[in-house]
């Protein structure tokens, strides 16, 4: 497969020979926080009524100085808001459709109704305005919104169609983190994006993009590795993979150690300090990193590519280079810094198979002729691949006979990783997660229990979060029923 590739590459181009690198970076753009269009309090304990407005807008995006491209964005140009919602809140989310065609909007990580869900069979019209309503059911931590309809959602994403959710609860407020937004707390939404000599988005423009797209330039929060400025203490970075396909080796450049303090589904057990963290398309992790000794610093957060497992799958340079994400620019810390990190972060149930547990297993394969399957099937809109049982607990056990590595997002639950081809998993990896990589050859063990929604008619997806791939077939449909 490598060979193919990369001879593919040779003889026809990655991509057109408009494509370029941004010289220089950008200032960095914190995502605004959007503030509910109503909200009003429910009985004592249980959180807020909550109205949040969303509009899906064309826009208009400078990456080239002077070339403006046509982008999308939610309520803006370029990517969206920040909505920050707490658990037991119950939250109406108005979604207008205002960029002339069809899409949708997944709420990524979310424990929802099916029908509420935003995948490709809850579509928005041209026009439309999708009104879903629930009850945030979800630990504290990141999440997010995207477009989820069949066999566009990477161009649509990739032109701009993205957003974050904050989730907010008791146990995470009581322990002394860093959480002043935009002072000590920052959200990164890391894309890769090829750009054009014209400065217009190329997407889908080069003969192996159907691996996955890949662009040179380098985009934090939509800006060209932005630097941030920050205060000498202990900061807080919750960090989105959002590319289509790029996965990232993050570390900083002077190799200092950072902690691991949440996963996709919300806090660790404790901190997990590394110096390397990978993260692939659709992974978040929340990490806490003390700069206390590097006033007048600046520190570069950098993909160590090069060390990066590749799965002979080489799509470009940068899969196996060192590149920089972003740069932050250290001053004086603040008159009030957070403390030490606690110890103890969350009290996480075990996570280990029973007898009890109902077993699955589901084949990720890449077939001739690029075709994407699971289970030898693409999919199929009106196929529905699995039944599940209100309440069971089952373990997937995902396997990649495969070339490249797949990072698989299951809708509906958050699961626990229990082995990596029979081993432990990673120790990032020890809480709740919706997606998970799975490298080429691996045999990656999941558990999670079905709870509180039901419907015999709308189901739930699981996919390949590379985009691309999902788009062209490597995914499925379960239905959880009574």
């Amino acid at each position: 497969m490598r060979i193919l590739i990369l001879l593919s590459a040779a003889l026809f181009g990655a991509a057109c020979d408009t494509a370029i690198v941004i010289p220089t970076a950008a200032e960095f753009a914190l995502p605004p926080l959007l503030a509910p269009s109503s909200r009003s309090a429910l009985p004592v304990g249980a959180g807020e009524a909550k109205i949040f407005d969303l509009e899906l807008r064309n826009g208009s995006t400078e990456f080239l100085p002077g070339s403006p491209a046509a982008t999308m964005g939610i309520n803006g140009d370029f990517l969206g808001p920040v909505v920050v919602v707490r658990r037991g809140d119950e939250v109406t989310l108005n979604v207008k459709n205002s960029i002339g065609e069809t899409s949708t909007i997944h709420w990524h990580g979310l424990h929802i109704p099916a029908e509420m869900d935003g995948g490709p069979h809850q579509q928005i019209a041209a026009g439309a305005t999708w009104s879903p309503h629930f009850t945030i059911d979800n630990r504290a931590g990141l999440y997010w919104f995207h477009p989820h309809l069949e066999g566009v959602t990477g161009r649509q994403v990739y032109n701009g169609l993205a957003g974050l959710m904050i989730i907010q609860d008791d146990e995470e407020a009581a322990l002394d983190l860093p959480r002043d937004y935009g002072v000590d707390d920052f959200p990164l939404i890391i894309q890769d994006r090829r750009i054009g000599s014209d400065g217009q988005l190329l997407y889908m423009n080069g003969m192996v993009d159907h691996a996955g797209m890949r662009g040179e330039n380098i985009l934090v929060n939509g800006k060209k590795t932005p630097p941030l400025s920050v205060p000498a203490q202990r900061i807080r970075l919750r960090i989105l993979n959002a590319s289509n396909a790029r996965f990232y080796l993050l570390g900083f450049a002077d190799n200092r150690q950072f902690d691991v303090i949440a996963s996709d589904g919300g806090l660790l057990a404790a901190p997990v300090p590394r110096s390397r963290l990978e993260i692939g398309s659709g992974e978040r992790y929340e990490v806490v990193v003390d700069l206390s000794d590097a006033v007048g610093k600046e520190i570069a957060l950098k993909s160590y590519s090069s060390e990066l497992r590749n799965d002979a799958f080489e799509i470009d340079s940068l899969d196996t280079s060192d590149y920089r994400i972003m740069t932050l620019v250290v001053g004086a810390a603040n008159a009030s810094p957070a403390g030490p990190l606690p110890n103890i972060l969350s009290n996480l149930p075990e996570a280990a198979a029973q007898s009890s547990d109902k077993q699955r297993e589901f084949v990720i394969a890449m077939e001739v002729g690029g075709v994407m399957t699971i289970n030898g099937k693409t999919m199929q809109m009106e196929r529905i691949d699995e039944t599940v049982r209100l309440g069971s607990t089952e373990v997937w056990t995902l396997k990649n006979r495969s070339d490249a590595p797949h990072p698989v997002h299951i809708h509906d639950v958050q699961f626990r990783v229990l082995s990596r081809n029979g081993g432990p998993p990673r120790d990032y990896e020890s809480g709740w997660k919706d997606t998970v990589i799975v490298h080429a050859g691996e045999e990656v063990r999941v558990r999670h229990t079905f709870e509180d929604f039901a419907d015999p008619d709308i189901p739930y997806m699981y996919h390949c979060h590379i985009l691309e791939h999902e788009d062209r077939g490597m995914m499925g449909q379960f239905l959880v029923i009574e």
